[in-house]
Parts: C-alpha cells; sequence; structure tokens
C-alpha cells in the first residue's frame, strides 16, 4: 500500500502544513473542502487561507512510499516537521501519534478536566470583549464596517459577482461573505439610507409602469376609453372591446381587474366628456359595432325572447356532430377556409418555409393558431395531397 508525506504551501510567505496519509486524492479534497467551509481543525491554517485566498494555497507531494507500517509513516511525519523552522509552519503538534487525532481520553483524564473548569467565572473584562465579537467589533476581524456595508449593499446586491469572487477581492473566504449575506456575522450593519434608497425604489417602479412599452398595443388614451367609458357603461361585452382595439379578450379582462395598467387614473368629467365624443366621431373603429350597441334593457328583452325559444331538429344534428367530431372541414358553420385553400396551405406554404405562420395567417385572413393548428394536425387533418393530375385541375378549375 502506498503511503505518503504531503505539504499545504503558502506561496505568499512560504508556510507550510504537514501531515500523512494514505489517500492522496481524498487527503487533499478533505482539506480544501473544509478550508473553504471555513471549519478546518487546524485554526492557523485556517485564518491562513481566509486571509489570502485559495489561489495563494498549493497541496504538493513530499514523499511517497510503498509498504510501510503506521509507525514508521509516523516517525517520518516528525522527521518531515522537525526540519521545518517553527515560524515557518502551520502545525500545532509535532505530527505523528503526538496530537489527540485516533485517542481518546480516559474517564478518569475526563473527571479531572471537569472538575478544573468548575466553579470559574469569566470577569468582566471578558464578558465585555465577547459583547463585542457578537457586534462584529473583533480583535480578529479581517474586515472593517465599511468594507462590510460595501460587501451588503452593493456586491451582493448587484449579484456581478459570486461569493468566491468577492471574498478573494477582500481577502476573505467565500463562507464568511456567504455569512454576511445570511445575517450570521455582521448583522448589526444596516443601509446608512435605507429609507431613502426605499422611496427611490418606488419612484423607479412607478416610472417604470408608466414608461412606454415596446410590445404595448394600446395607447394611455385607449386604456382609458376602456376603463371608464365601455367597462362601466357595460354596451359592449369584453370580447367585442378586445376586437374594437385589436387585442387579446384577456388583456381587457386584466385591464378590468386591474391587473394591467393599473396606473391609469381617470381624467376630469369634462375630459371623460371629450373622450366620449371622440370614440363616437371614430367612425373607422365605431361603425362595425354600432348595430351591437344595446342597452341593458334591450339586452335584458332579448333574452327574455331566447328564453321560449327551442332548438329545430336541423340545429340539434349539428350540435350533435360538433360534439362527436363529426362536422368537419367545410360542414363546420364557423370555418374561413375553403379545403383548396388548406391545401394549399398544407403542401404548398408551409413545406417553402418562406413564411411564418403569422404572414400565412395574414394571407388567408386567419390567426396564426389556426395556421398552427393545420401545421400540426389538430385542425384540418383528413386533408391529403392530390395524387393525380385530374384531381389536381378538378379542384382548381381545369387550369391545368
Amino acid at each position: 500500500m502506498k503511503s505518503y508525506i504531503y505539504q499545504i504551501r503558502n506561496l505568499l510567505d512560504e508556510k507550510k502544513y504537514i501531515g500523512q496519509t494514505i489517500n492522496i486524492d481524498k487527503r487533499q479534497q478533505d482539506h480544501f473542502s473544509y478550508l473553504r467551509r471555513g471549519s478546518h481543525f487546524n485554526r492557523h491554517l485556517q485564518s491562513a487561507f481566509n486571509k489570502y485566498g485559495e489561489r495563494n494555497f498549493v497541496f504538493e507531494i513530499l514523499i511517497m512510499s510503498e509498504d510501510q507500517t503506521e509507525e514508521e509513516l509516523n516517525i517520518l511525519e516528525i522527521q518531515t516537521i522537525a526540519k521545518i523552522d517553527k515560524k515557518l509552519r502551520y502545525n500545532i503538534s509535532l505530527g505523528g501519534q503526538t496530537s489527540m487525532k485516533g485517542r481518546k481520553h480516559s474517564p478518569e483524564t475526563l473527571v479531572k478536566l471537569s472538575k478544573s473548569h468548575m466553579g470559574k467565572k469569566a470577569s468582566a473584562e471578558t464578558k465585555a470583549l465577547w459583547s463585542k465579537n457578537r457586534k462584529g467589533n473583533r480583535h480578529q476581524a479581517k474586515l472593517n464596517e465599511n468594507q462590510v456595508h460595501e460587501i451588503k449593499f452593493k456586491h451582493l446586491a448587484e449579484k456581478k459577482l459570486t461569493m468566491k469572487e468577492i471574498g478573494e477581492l477582500y481577502g476573505v473566504c467565500g463562507t464568511t461573505i456567504s455569512h454576511i449575506k445570511n445575517d450570521k456575522n455582521w448583522s448589526n450593519i444596516q443601509s446608512l439610507d435605507l429609507s431613502e434608497t426605499l422611496i427611490n425604489g418606488k419612484q423607479r417602479y412607478s416610472a417604470n409602469k408608466r414608461r412606454k412599452n415596446g410590445y404595448s398595443k394600446l395607447t394611455e388614451a385607449q386604456v382609458r376609453e376602456i376603463k371608464f367609458i365601455h367597462l362601466v357603461e357595460k354596451k359592449l361585452t369584453i370580447t367585442e372591446i378586445a376586437k374594437l382595439y385589436n387585442v387579446a379578450r384577456p388583456t381587457i379582462s386584466q385591464i378590468k381587474l386591474g391587473k394591467r395598467w393599473s396606473h391609469i387614473k381617470p381624467l376630469d368629467t369634462q375630459n371623460i366628456v371629450e373622450s366620449e365624443e371622440m370614440l363616437i366621431n371614430n367612425k373607422k373603429r365605431y361603425n362595425v359595432y354600432k348595430k351591437r350597441l344595446y342597452t341593458i334593457e334591450e339586452r335584458a328583452k332579448m333574452s327574455k325572447v331566447r328564453l321560449g325559444k327551442k332548438a329545430s331538429a336541423k340545429a340539434k344534428a349539428r350540435m350533435s356532430e360538433v360534439k362527436q367530431g363529426t362536422c368537419i372541414g367545410v360542414k363546420n358553420p364557423a370555418v374561413k377556409l375553403t379545403e383548396a385553400q388548406v391545401r394549399e396551405i398544407k403542401f404548398q406554404y408551409l413545406p417553402a418555409k418562406q413564411l411564418n405562420n403569422r404572414q400565412i395567417g395574414e394571407l388567408y385572413s386567419v390567426s396564426n393558431t389556426t395556421i398552427s393548428k393545420i401545421k400540426i394536425g389538430k385542425s384540418w387533418a383528413h386533408i391529403q395531397p392530390l395524387e393525380t393530375k385530374s384531381e389536381l385541375s378538378a379542384t382548381l378549375g381545369g387550369s391545368i
């Protein structure tokens, strides 16, 4: 079995930690894992690692041997540590079995240790020092309050650097930055002008809501018409209002519920009247829906008239076909395309890929969703390509 004597060397001051192992890869991984987490058993090495950063430490193999006993390996480790000056090593013990690693105190020793600590009380000075340590004013602290303030409210807020990179910037480990972020360390440091930050944040948020959205299809004037004229008068349904302004139905619904354009407030009475007159005078959009403007009383009368009516046998048969899925193609009363047009879309435009779904939809006055459903076979799946020239000629009116 192979055994190793290794060192962890500081590139800046050449101080070293010496150790032994029989699994060199795992030992290296364990050392740096503990150091990154700030929980290494050697406090001197951990302190140096926090101060100088991981990039200034290297793991090196000093001696590799085979078929050595544990005692021989211990002696080799002690000899290696003894060759290094005390000022240039991190090792606390002399190596080998001189430390408590792998050993336990006897019951008698534990009793003696317990009795030695009984009745001891901390002095007032010690208590004051503990208090300062808890508040972040630690005598061993590597960061001052200004640096912690920069870390908390600049680097961590901007999220441009990782915790490890911030730690290297200030000569501390990533774990220290993580503790600052989670308020485990330096929790007493607060923003210098927190109230001002919140006010500025609200102002920026409000300004962003009022800023013109590049994808918005409505202007503020149109939204004001929708919110305080159409939705208040209730002469048009949400679907009709959506068609009037060429937007989706959910857009009008979200305006009604205040999920969108909630910052738009009503104008004074005079402006509302002027907006209403402007809407009526806009014949291009308004005249199309003139016949659909009914009062609430007229809608109630129409509803009562419909209550006594029953569907004819022909209408019932059509509804049954729709439910069973047999009302397909041109049999569907809501269809906007002919079979010839669908065949052009399926076997001419879509395979060519020169136009996208929206452009093909505009060509045939249908939505891009209709074209998409034709493409994936959800609509008009029964339409197949014409195989013979005579069938194609008959479909196109004998032009071939």
